[in-house]
């Protein structure tokens, strides 16, 4: 009987044959060697298929999965279901991960121990420039409450990866298909499903996330931004399901942030503010306009576009337009 590898890396692969080797490459440089990765091939129709098997026969800790196209809460869902390690690490396809991310990881959950160990991450794009970069307090630790907490208040990010997890975190929790922002709204069902959960973080950045031209979020689709929304409405409702009010102003942070988000992306991609998603996000931050102003995690930049946004919407926009979402 084969040993049961420490981790399971779960690697959803649709039609990404043109970054798909640099992603697994840099899998395969990972320091901690105990690990089995689990290619969900999701109906890809270009080239990846036959680059999953190449991989497969070179290297035996790689194991394809050939499956109908189900959307990348399917792929992962998937591969939850096959993977045979002791912990979940999930890697986006057209991503890359540096050589350290596992190793220390591992060392920092089973330190705890921990059922999730969070670390920082580069925004990089096409060319591999780095665009942006997300660290984490590596101070930041805690319980179930501690986490959604964090996450409510931008703390820490939702997204998968950057993540080690327990398998037990996902004993009854599986990403929704058919949603645009399922890396969001997988926190709602953890946080109302999970008992118990303690988490730590480290302060590195030891993942690459590459931003594409066709890619969730250089895309722009009304439906898309109606997920995003019902996501992060579905986390807030869970932490006070769980918690009550006591984070009120965390998640009115939150709240108030997916709406500034609607508006500044529409903005970004050219679409009208008359629009209906738009309207129903102005109308939610006037109504709400005293927690925005009142907020002790709103800057005193984003308050006074506020007041643009408020009194000269086309101000507003063109500041966006030159620096920005969240200018």
């Amino acid at each position: 009987m084969a040993q049961q590898p420490l981790i399971s890396i779960i690697v959803p692969v649709y039609n990404a044959a043109g970054l798909l080797d640099r992603c697994l490459d840099s899998i395969e440089k990972l320091a901690c060697t105990d690990f089995e990765v689990l290619l969900v091939d999701d109906g890809s129709t270009d080239e990846s298929p036959a680059l999953c098997d190449n991989r497969a026969r070179r290297d035996g800790r790689f194991r394809v999965i050939h499956q109908d196209n189900q959307g990348a809460a399917g792929a992962r869902n998937r591969g939850i279901e096959e993977a045979s390690g002791r912990y979940l690490l999930f890697v986006d396809c057209d991503d890359e991960v540096d050589p350290q991310l596992a190793s220390e990881l591992a060392s920092k959950v089973e330190e705890g121990p921990y059922d999730l160990v969070i670390c920082g991450y580069d925004r990089i794009n096409e060319l591999d420039e780095v665009i942006s970069r997300r660290d984490v307090d590596p101070q930041l630790h805690g319980g179930m409450e501690e986490l959604a907490l964090y996450l409510v208040s931008d703390m820490l990010f939702p997204s998968p990866w950057a993540k080690l997890f327990s398998r037990k975190v996902f004993s009854e929790v599986r990403f929704t298909k058919g949603h645009q922002f399922e890396d969001a709204l997988i926190w709602a069902d953890i946080i109302r499903t999970v008992d118990e959960l303690r988490f730590a973080t480290v302060g590195k950045r030891l993942y690459r996330y590459r931003i594409t031209s066709t890619g969730l979020m250089s895309t722009y689709h009304e439906e898309q931004e109606q997920d995003l929304v019902d996501a992060w409405t579905q986390v807030c409702d869970a932490y006070q399901e769980r918690f009550g009010d006591s984070a009120a102003d965390e998640v009115a942070f939150r709240r108030a942030g997916v709406w500034f988000d609607v508006i500044d992306r529409a903005i970004l991609h050219d679409r009208s503010l008359d629009a209906p998603l738009c309207q129903t996000a102005l109308q939610e931050l006037r109504a709400h306009r005293g927690e925005v102003f009142a907020s002790p995690y709103r800057t005193r930049r984003r308050k006074l576009m506020f007041c643009l946004l408020l009194h000269a919407p086309k101000l507003y926009q063109a500041i966006v337009r030159r620096y920005g979402q969240r200018a």
